[in-house]
């Protein structure tokens, strides 16, 4: 899926988990755009980790 220019990948195993949990990929989406307007990012792969959804999601 393509994203403000990016490329976003979601992995197997992060999509085995987004099952699992319930996770709402417009949480997902919506934790993207945060740190892409927060911080500049350059081509490579990147993790991120949203501490505001452990709380909603456990």
């Amino acid at each position: 899926m393509q994203f403000n220019g990016f490329e976003i990948k979601i992995s197997r195993h992060a999509g085995r988990r987004i099952k699992l949990y319930g996770i709402s990929e417009i949480d997902i989406f919506k934790s993207v755009e945060k740190y892409l307007t927060e911080k500049f990012y350059d081509s490579g792969n990147y993790e991120l980790v949203n501490n505001e959804l452990a709380k909603k999601y456990g």
